[in-house]
């Protein structure tokens, strides 16, 4: 069972607080204990001195569990992780460094301190413990890994000059490293540095194997501030207008580099063919925003029809009673949400509503409008354009002008 990176740190950070400002809660037979506190036991214990240290990169794989609860039923794998230095006496990290490849062990840390320390209570007594097994499946230091790059770097080099050699006639090499095929121009808009471009993808490695189907969502972006984008492409879509297609084949320092892509269906020091078509330009956000929208609804199958400000109301679950009016005092939770579902604020996560008042209170216009067609208890997801959001101007840094919004709404209580 693979893990992604946030998901290894979000565990780690927990299993670390855990071991964090241990109290002795008694014995534990057959475990022994370090000088900070940590208990554990291993059961296959390599003779090396070899131990992981800050610096390394280290593989893991690890299930965590209490006497009666169990968090994972499988192990979880940790693929090429940085072993950094312990910040509590009796962390994770001080469990790890005791490891060398090969070693398994279980520890044990308080379930105590991720409440006290973390707010997290897994629904156990505070009395209770958190159980780790680990087994470390390998261990490469600094060197390791430079000889490791090289080797790499050594072998795509010469994969693609023959991949080049047999298969890349006509096309031209824009950047050294990024050769271009155009198949078709487009009868749109050109491309320039501020337009809004909508792109879709589907993405290979030099073998064909797909790492980017098809039925993915368009990328949506700048090319003046795309440096969230890995890919090294820019020159070639500088060469299309909407409509337009072609194909790019990227060495790795163009695309992914040595970190890889997607839990390893791109290897680091791979280079990739993307086959691209433009299928929106635009001047700029505010021309973007209505597309940007009808994507959106489309991709999610919404078939309720916008009400008054352009502003698409799905209600979720009903409520009870009145529908609330102008002037009420109401509790709301809420999850705002840019168009690609990404969070960007959420009463949820600060723990309470947030208290409002309609048509008064400092909040956006559609938050108004869509209070005003829901009840006590109702749940929604509202998308609103910008005019019924942050506008022109947006909410820098965080939202950017014209930019369309989606919400979660639940009225919790009125007061």
């Amino acid at each position: 069972m693979k893990m992604t990176r946030a998901g290894v740190a979000s565990i780690i950070a927990l299993l670390m607080l855990a071991g964090g400002f241990w109290s002795c809660q008694g014995k534990f037979p057959g475990y022994k204990k370090t000088d900070n506190g940590l208990y554990y036991k291993f059961h296959v214990k390599s003779d090396c001195d070899a131990q992981a240290k800050p610096g390394d990169i280290i593989s893991f794989k690890m299930k965590v569990y209490a006497e009666d609860t169990v968090f994972s039923d499988d192990f979880m794998e940790y693929e090429r992780q940085v072993m950094d230095s312990s910040r509590y006496k009796g962390d994770l990290y001080e469990a790890l460094g005791m490891m060398c490849a090969g070693d398994s062990a279980t520890f044990i840390l308080s379930a105590d301190s991720l409440k006290q320390y973390f707010g997290f209570e897994f629904g156990l007594d505070s009395a209770a413990f958190i159980y780790a097994d680990i087994v470390m499946k390998e261990i490469l230091t600094s060197e390791m890994i430079a000889a490791e790059e090289d080797s790499l770097m050594k072998a795509e080099t010469a994969t693609f000059e023959a991949y080049k050699t047999a298969n890349l006639t006509g096309f031209n090499e824009l950047l050294p490293g990024v050769h271009f095929l155009k198949s078709a121009d487009g009868k749109g808009p050109a491309v320039n540095d501020t337009a809004i471009l909508s792109v879709k993808i589907i993405g290979t490695s030099l073998e064909g194997d797909t790492f980017w189907e098809a039925s993915m969502d368009p990328i949506d972006f700048r090319i003046e501030d795309d440096n969230q984008i890995p890919f090294n492409w820019n020159s070639a879509l500088r060469e299309l207008r909407e409509g337009g297609k072609g194909r790019l084949v990227l060495t790795s320092p163009n695309a992914f580099g040595k970190r890889g892509f997607r839990q390893g269906m791109v290897k680091p020091y791979q280079p990739v063919i993307l086959d691209i078509e433009i299928v929106k330009v635009s001047a700029g956000m505010k021309e973007f925003e209505g597309y940007s929208i009808g994507q959106f609804v489309k991709r999610n199958k919404i078939t309720e029809k916008p009400v008054a400000g352009g502003m698409y109301f799905v209600r979720q679950q009903e409520g009870t009673g009145a529908k609330l009016k102008s002037g009420d005092k109401v509790m709301v939770h809420y999850t705002g949400f840019y168009l690609d579902m990404g969070v960007f604020d959420s009463s949820r996560q600060k723990g309470e509503p947030m208290e409002v008042i309609i048509d008064k209170s400092d909040v956006i216009k559609g938050w108004h409008q869509a209070l005003k067609m829901m009840k006590v208890g109702e749940r929604a997801r509202i998308i609103i354009p910008s005019s019924l959001g942050y506008g022109a101007d947006g909410y820098p840094p965080v939202i950017r002008p014209y930019s369309p919004l989606v919400f979660d709404l639940e009225v919790v209580e009125k007061i």
